[in-house]
C-alpha cells in the first residue's frame, strides 16, 4: 500500500496559502489500483471547500482510456463528496518520490464548487 498527500483548494483562489480555504488529506491505495481509503488531516473552515467528514473511500473510474476520475465518498454514506479529474489510471503509483500532480475537480454542495487538487508523495 502507498500513502500520498492530497491538498484541495477553491479553483478561484490564486494560491494555496489560506488554511481556512484549503483541505489536507491522506490517500491510501487499496487492494486494487482503482480503489482505496482516505482520512482527513486538516479540513477547511470555509464551507465552500470543507469536506465535513473524517474518512472514507475513493474509487478511480474511467470515462475513456485517457480520462480517469477519482471519486471520494464518506465511510458512513454513499454520496459523492468531491471528484478529481484526469488523475490517470493508477493515480497513487504514478507519483514517485518527491513528485506531485495537480488538476481540476468538483466539490458536491451545497454549495457546489470548482476545486483544484495537488497529489504529492514525499520522501523520507
Amino acid at each position: 500500500m502507498k500513502e500520498i498527500d492530497c491538498m484541495l483548494k477553491l479553483a478561484e483562489d490564486a494560491d494555496w496559502k489560506s488554511q481556512d480555504r484549503t483541505v489536507e488529506m491522506s490517500v491510501v491505495s487499496g487492494k486494487g489500483r482503482h480503489q482505496g481509503t482516505w482520512r482527513m488531516i486538516r479540513d477547511a473552515r470555509d464551507p465552500r471547500i470543507s469536506v465535513g467528514t473524517t474518512d472514507g473511500r475513493w474509487i478511480n473510474h474511467s470515462l475513456s482510456d485517457t480520462d480517469w476520475t477519482m471519486t471520494f465518498i464518506p465511510s458512513s454514506d454513499t454520496i459523492v463528496l468531491f471528484e478529481l479529474f484526469n488523475v490517470g489510471s493508477d493515480p497513487l503509483e504514478n507519483i514517485g518520490c518527491g513528485k506531485s500532480r495537480g488538476g481540476d475537480g468538483w466539490r458536491q454542495g451545497p454549495p457546489n464548487a470548482d476545486i483544484n487538487y495537488a497529489l504529492s508523495f514525499g520522501c523520507i
